[in-house]
């Protein structure tokens, strides 16, 4: 087990993982997954947040896409569980049409 240095959690890194980073030559990571996550995140869409609504629950949330875009955003959780129909969003591709 491996200790955190951001959070003090303890996580594990498989002998799988050490292989790969000797491999690789990069030392073992410092950080547990989740704040290994979040750092890479930090700066991803860091511009401009919106208060808004999710169009799947009309709670209030905060997103980097206004009200006015003309496709509907979710709340993560929502995004991410089984409560809207992902094929509604489909694109039909033709296979006799190039793709440019």
């Amino acid at each position: 087990m491996t200790k955190c240095v951001e959070c003090g959690e303890n996580f594990e890194i498989t002998e799988d993982g050490r292989e790969f980073y000797a491999k690789m030559g990069v030392q073992e990571p410092r950080l547990c997954p989740v704040d290994r996550s979040r750092r890479r995140l930090a700066f991803r869409h860091g511009r401009k947040l919106y208060k808004r609504k999710c169009d799947l629950t009309g709670e209030p949330i905060v997103s980097q896409f206004d009200a006015n875009v003309s496709f509907p955003v979710y709340r993560a959780s929502e995004w991410h569980s089984d409560k809207w129909e992902a094929m509604d969003y489909r694109v039909d591709f033709d296979f006799d049409k190039g793709f440019f």
